[in-house]
């Protein structure tokens, strides 16, 4: 089991076993005392219609795990988002070959009215476009894992 912060939600974490694909969310403020350290926390995840996505460090790589499937984003796959609106596909690829196309849907697919935050970025709502971003940038890649 790994603890997760949460992609959408601030006082939300999740308890994920990538074996079973099992994800139990919990309230940080609500777990007080047995709280995880800071350094418990392996990845985040985001709610999502159509499935779970899970972005996470394991044993010095980053995993990318969608709808059971699970991706080391190593610089040989990569993944690609299309689509517009709320309804979205990534495209895996390992050495440019496919291996796996996943059709999702955004809760959110923009900013908040009247945020005012000046650095949100389209990643921020698209989990899938944050992925994207992460398995086609070494230095991305290296800073989840620890090695900034």
């Amino acid at each position: 089991m790994i603890w997760l912060y949460s992609h959408n939600e601030y006082d939300c974490l999740g308890r994920f076993d990538p074996n079973t694909g099992h994800l139990k969310k919990t309230s940080l403020k609500g777990l007080g005392s047995e709280a995880p350290d800071i350094t418990e926390f392996a990845g985040s995840f985001p709610e999502v219609k159509g499935g779970l996505f899970v972005l996470y460090r394991h044993r010095g790589q980053v995993i990318f795990w969608a709808f059971g499937n699970e991706f080391v984003l190593d610089g040989q796959t990569i993944v690609d988002v299309d689509g517009s609106g709320r309804n979205r596909c990534l495209s895996i690829k390992t050495m440019g070959k496919s291996v796996s196309e996943l059709e999702y849907e955004l809760l959110n697919d923009g900013p908040i009215p009247g945020d005012l935050t000046p650095f949100i970025d389209d990643e921020d709502f698209d989990f899938g476009l944050f992925v994207s971003n992460i398995s086609k940038d070494q230095d991305r890649r290296e800073v989840l894992l620890g090695n900034d």
